[in-house]
């Protein structure tokens, strides 16, 4: 008899493993069988991971349409205006649902709700961000270390674990974003996009750790890889804030990098308060946002004209930031990230993540046949997994808790999450 990791919901023996499984596994067994075995899913959706499959969309749509990018970003536009609708609408359109299917989400039902995070903002944000990140992307990727002028997209590649063995048909399954032709090395170049609300480390050789990456090169038999990395970032924008520029300003072209020296917001003129005899009326003020190529200009300015509140301090600031600084529209510059950063994975790592695998597969096919499943709990110190885990409720048997985080599907679970 042929060896399977386990048997979902719906009756299926499951022979295929993949790098998010062996997350789930390694984070508690328990959950892994509640997600995979059982069915449970998480009511709320992640807006991180919607945003991400929709920059994604956007990436491939702006290869694949002749480079447009006025197209590229009506289409994202029109893709993310599917996530407005999952949180408010009592009923949801044939697009919508289509939107929730192609993303693997085909079970969520109206009211389900979808989760935020503080430095995402909402819809309305993440929607002003995401426009900018396809508007910098289109400005520098081709100063990216690959070439990008026909890329590959979404490309699953499949590995068998266990050739000739018992446990022969167990196989490896992971879902490539891109792969193009390295401009560093020769052969192809895997491409994992990714969105965070932090930057990646650029430490030299930092990359090549990433267990991912390590497990993908293994896979598809690719050594060099890299991350597209979409760092998102608040929206505020004020003295100080790093900015990247979308359009030439002065002697700053498209895709520079700044610091803001200098942010007024606008101000409409407001007329004297007739009860306070001594009020005047002020002026209407324009709005200004004035930057430096870089931090070593702003350090000259505090050392030249004093970092004080003194009327002539400010006005000697203002002068210097009008004599070096640029002049540019707030609508032309964005606080949203972009990196590009590339690692070689050699054989040795390649087998290592390999070996990995391996364990990870044989441990689950183990917890399976011995219907051994512990849960890896904690709940204090760095590690706090149980306070956030959408699962709590069936750990504490809290009908309330697991009816509020989770509902329960007999679909298999969807490895697009790779």
């Amino acid at each position: 008899m042929k060896k399977y990791l386990y048997v979902n919901s719906t009756g299926w023996e499951v022979r295929t493993h993949s790098f998010s499984g062996g997350e789930d596994f390694r984070f508690c067994p328990e959950k892994y069988r509640l997600k995979r075995l059982s069915g449970w899913n998480e009511r709320e959706l992640s807006a991180a991971r919607l945003f991400g499959l929709d920059l994604e969309a956007g990436i491939r749509f702006f290869h694949e349409h002749n480079q447009d990018t006025a197209k590229t970003v009506e289409y994202f536009q029109n893709r993310w205006d599917n996530a407005k609708e999952l949180a408010v609408a009592t009923e949801f359109s044939d697009e919508t649902k289509q939107y929730l299917k192609d993303g693997g989400f085909k079970n969520f039902k109206p009211g389900y709700g979808v989760r935020y995070t503080k430095v995402e903002g909402g819809w309305a944000a993440l929607r002003a961000s995401g426009t900018e990140m396809l508007k910098l992307y289109a400005i520098r990727h081709r100063s990216f270390p690959v070439d990008l002028s026909k890329p590959k997209f979404q490309l699953t590649y499949r590995k068998e674990l266990f050739p000739g063995t018992e446990w022969a048909g167990v196989e490896f399954v992971a879902y490539i974003d891109i792969v193009a032709p390295s401009n560093i090395a020769l052969g192809p170049m895997g491409v994992d996009c990714k969105t965070s609300g932090n930057d990646l480390d650029e430490t030299p050789g930092m990359l090549s750790l990433d267990q991912q990456l390590r497990t993908y090169a293994w896979v598809t038999g690719i050594p060099d890889w890299s991350f597209l990395w979409f760092t998102k970032a608040g929206r505020e924008i004020e003295k100080g804030s790093r900015v990247s520029l979308l359009t030439d300003a002065g002697n700053l072209k498209a895709g520079d990098r700044a610091v803001v020296a200098l942010f007024q917001q606008a101000r409409e003129a407001e007329p004297a308060d007739p009860e306070k005899p001594r009020s005047k009326p002020k002026p209407a003020i324009a709005e200004e946002l004035w930057v430096f190529p870089n931090d070593s200009l702003s350090e000259v300015m505090e050392k030249e004209c004093g970092d004080g509140q003194t009327k002539v301090e400010k006005e000697a600031r203002y002068q210097f930031i009008q004599k070096h600084g640029t002049l540019v529209d707030k609508q032309n510059v964005t606080k949203q990230r972009i990196q590009f950063l590339t690692a070689h994975i050699g054989l040795a790592e390649q087998q290592e993540a390999a070996q990995l695998v391996a364990r990870d597969v044989a441990a689950i096919i183990q917890a399976n046949e011995e219907n051994w499943w512990p849960k890896l709990g904690s709940i204090r110190g760095m590690d706090k997994k149980c306070l956030n885990c959408q699962m709590r409720g069936l750990c504490l048997n809290n009908n309330e808790i697991r009816d509020k985080l989770i509902f329960r599907t007999d679909d298999e679970w969807d490895n697009q999450e790779d």
